[in-house]
């Protein structure tokens, strides 16, 4: 999925835990991960709701200001809509590995 930088600092922060994404198929698996700019992002569940099942609540906790505004980004696109909960599960692995990494002048 893309996620653009503001909802990547409210998954950072806490503030965001849900994404809604309306598309023919699941836009991620349970269980599964992505790396993006802020670590690694987990999955941990990938359901399809209704657009009554969108409230103000689930609006605010996948960075809508409000019900209204989650419908708007849904809208014109077909499909069922997806509600994915996600968390940040830690950073970057490949941070660790570029740390590890022989540096130049070691490599003979």
């Amino acid at each position: 999925m893309i996620f653009p930088r503001a909802v990547l600092a409210g998954v950072a922060d806490g503030r965001i835990d849900l994404a809604l994404r309306r598309a023919a198929r699941a836009p991620a698996k349970a269980g599964g991960t992505q790396v993006t700019d802020i670590g690694v992002i987990a999955f941990d569940s990938v359901e399809t709701i209704p657009l009554s099942g969108i409230d103000a609540a689930v609006a605010r906790r996948a960075g809508f200001a409000s019900r209204t505004a989650a419908l708007a980004f849904l809208a014109g696109r077909d499909g069922p809509v997806w509600r994915v909960a996600l968390r940040l599960a830690g950073p970057d692995p490949r941070l660790a590995l570029r740390e590890a990494a022989p540096a130049a002048d070691e490599i003979a």
